[in-house]
């Protein structure tokens, strides 16, 4: 109850609300979701030559990423990142950011053990791990004249495996954008 009236405060407040929703790739398809809420930390604008004026931001927040490996596992993300990004008083949008998730990996399948030459049900809870991010964008963003864009953003999740060794994780999102 705390947690819902907590983050709905601090959506209400945010200066751009964001929901993205794409397939992840590796080794086949991953069907995955995200969504995040981001502040503006700084913001600066810039007279062009040509007239125009560009917008220059530094923003950050939490987001929530989930995707799926059918049949072996689900992961959830719970993260943040911090952001730079250009809009143009037109709406073209450029942007990249770095951040950090938390990956909490549930296993679908089940994983079994021999015990007195029988085999045994291993229960996983669930396995933590860390997961740094990098994302690109390009698109529109939310102007004057419309409160809603939409953003392209290639994205590289890099996940530590169960033998140690870390695997880059591929992804390809379509987020919406709107500000409040």
């Amino acid at each position: 109850m705390m947690l819902a009236l907590w983050l709905s405060g601090a959506l209400s407040v945010a200066q751009a609300v964001e929901l993205s929703a794409g397939p992840m790739f590796e080794d086949g398809y991953r069907p995955g979701a995200r969504v995040g809420a981001h502040w503006d930390l700084q913001t600066y604008d810039r007279q062009r030559n040509n007239g125009d004026t560009t917008r220059h931001a530094f923003s950050g927040g939490p987001d929530l990423a989930t995707y799926v490996v059918r049949g072996v596992h689900w992961s959830t993300l719970p993260g943040g990142t911090v952001a730079w990004r250009r809009s143009g008083a037109r709406g073209l949008r450029l942007e990249a950011d770095i951040g950090a998730s938390l990956v909490v990996q549930k296993n679908l399948a089940p994983t079994y053990t021999i015990e007195d030459e029988e085999l045994v049900e291993v229960r996983m809870a669930g396995r933590l791990k860390w997961a740094p991010t990098a994302r690109i964008g390009v698109g529109l963003t939310p102007t004057d004249s419309r409160s809603w864009g939409l953003v392209l953003r290639p994205s590289v999740f890099v996940e530590s495996r169960q033998n140690g060794m870390r695997a880059p994780i591929l992804a390809n999102e379509l987020a919406l954008t709107w500000s409040p």
